[in-house]
């Protein structure tokens, strides 16, 4: 189950995300739109390698990381 908790706009409403929760793995991801259309989905986790491989360590962000991103997508920060 999924809960979508913030939603933030670009001034020409051409870009918007949403930042979402998810219950089953506790995890938030922001989904980021262009003109109405799904660009990426991503999952606010950063995992970490020893050699390129293997994760060794995973990161789980908070909402306030969430809203960051979405708001950098909003902006044309992300691309």
């Amino acid at each position: 189950m999924t809960d979508v908790l913030d939603k933030f706009y670009s001034n020409d409403k051409k870009r918007h995300a949403h930042v979402i929760y998810d219950h089953i793995s506790k995890v938030y991801k922001v989904d980021m739109f262009e003109n109405d259309t799904l660009i990426k989905s991503v999952p606010m986790v950063t995992e970490f390698t020893d050699d390129g491989y293997f994760v060794t360590e995973e990161v789980v962000h908070s909402k306030s990381y969430a809203e960051d991103a979405a708001e950098n997508w909003v902006l044309g920060v992300i691309e």
